[in-house]
């Protein structure tokens, strides 16, 4: 397949096109930066995209089978800039999908989150529940989906939109936005500093999917015939554990891989804040897919991968 991925500067866009251009596609991948070709794959076409003209993908000469749209502001930066987080999570989405419905026969995947749903994420969620979360960062993502679900159901695009869990995971460059999420910053914590902190209630519980399950699914998501394809997936593996489970977990392999152990570290005082609730955050249209494909079987490799990862290109 010929696929468009856009997020080229980001965390999840270089990692999913390594992973699907080594699995034999070809990818061109989109950027608003400039991005270093020296670490991806002959397969990996890199081209810089300017996303505030009205067409920025008219002189785009490629027959393109897929398009995955990686690309996106995060929490933080939808929290300084409202206007920011609708131009980016939902305009520049509709400008995309213009692009890919005037292709023939494309598929077309939106990353989304599982944060859309509420905050805190508590409870049996599914991909039928409301999204009620008012952070600019959820509505922006949700009004993208709309966007996205709209062209699915009146144009002939097929795809769907992937609410994403926690994902963690090694980068492709040590320098990606991708060291305040959760794991990630524990990990890094744990190797750098020789120390964990956890900076919430460490009660709170958390769906943690590995990224390199991310691209599996995305590569058995192309292999199926489109109208098999649910409109709305969540990417979790139903079930969750406390951020302070996370940390001992990230505590223990560190200990095993390199023979010192971090200590945990919280404030007793952010226990109380919230007592512990359940998350079963089901993945029902990834189920009725297939009953065989789970996501979340591989954590302590993906985990101790980045460990090493951490130690080898950032200590």
């Amino acid at each position: 397949m010929n696929i468009i991925i856009t997020g080229g500067s980001g965390y999840l866009a270089p990692i999913i096109s390594q992973f699907l251009a080594r699995s034999g596609h070809n990818v061109l991948l989109l950027s608003r930066n400039f991005i270093d070709p020296t670490p991806f794959h002959d397969n990996i076409s890199l081209l810089e995209i300017d996303w505030m003209c009205d067409h920025p993908f008219a002189h785009l000469d490629y027959n393109v089978d897929c398009v995955i749209h990686a690309a996106g502001l995060n929490a933080q930066s939808c929290h300084k800039s409202v206007h920011d987080a609708f131009q980016v999570n939902c305009l520049n989405t509709i400008k995309l999908l213009n692009y890919a419905s005037q292709q023939s026969n494309c598929l077309f995947f939106y990353l989304s989150t599982v944060h859309i749903y509420a905050s805190p994420l508590v409870g049996c969620i599914d991909e039928s529940s409301p999204s009620t979360n008012l952070h600019p960062y959820a509505i922006s993502k949700h009004a993208g989906e709309l966007s996205v679900l709209h062209y699915l159901n009146s144009t002939s695009l097929s795809g769907a939109v992937l609410r994403l869990s926690n994902i963690f995971g090694p980068p492709i460059f040590p320098d990606s936005d991708c060291w305040q999420l959760y794991v990630n910053n524990i990990c890094y914590d744990a190797v750098i500093k020789g120390r964990i902190t956890i900076k919430s209630n460490p009660n709170l519980q958390m769906d943690v999917v590995p990224v390199s399950d991310l691209c599996f699914l995305i590569q058995y998501l192309l292999s199926l015939s489109p109208a098999l394809i649910p409109d709305v997936i969540n990417v979790s593996k139903g079930a969750s554990d406390s951020l302070y489970h996370i940390a001992e977990r990230v505590s223990l392999l560190t200990s095993s891989l390199l023979s010192f152990s971090p200590e945990i570290f919280y404030n007793p005082s952010l226990s109380n804040d919230l007592p512990m609730k359940p998350l079963n955050l089901i993945p029902n249209a990834l189920r009725s897919l297939s009953p065989s494909f789970s996501v979340g079987s591989n954590i302590n490799v993906e985990l101790s991968d980045l460990i090493i990862y951490i130690k080898n290109n950032l200590s």
